[in-house]
């Protein structure tokens, strides 16, 4: 279905990563490192998004610290993620 029709339909997209907080706090109680390795996920995102923006799409992306659970990590992956 998804390839006979346009899933964006405004001039902005969001996404947002969510992850599993109870099994993140199950894990850990300490809040300054990564616990779930999600670089395999953000690389198939970051793809997607590039075919988004080159759309001039705007897009909005949030991450909760459970995604993977350090934000200065995701921010970073983001940043150099190839492509």
């Amino acid at each position: 279905m998804k390839d006979k029709f346009d899933l964006i339909t405004s001039e902005f997209t969001h996404v947002r990563l969510l992850g599993d907080r109870k099994g993140i706090e199950e894990k850990t109680t300490t809040w300054d490192k990564v616990i779930v390795d999600r670089q395999s996920d953000l690389s198939e995102l970051v793809g997607l998004l590039k075919r988004i923006q080159e759309r001039r799409i705007m897009i909005l992306a949030f991450a909760n610290n459970h995604y993977a659970l350090c934000r200065r990590r995701h921010n970073a992956a983001f940043r150099i993620m190839p492509n």
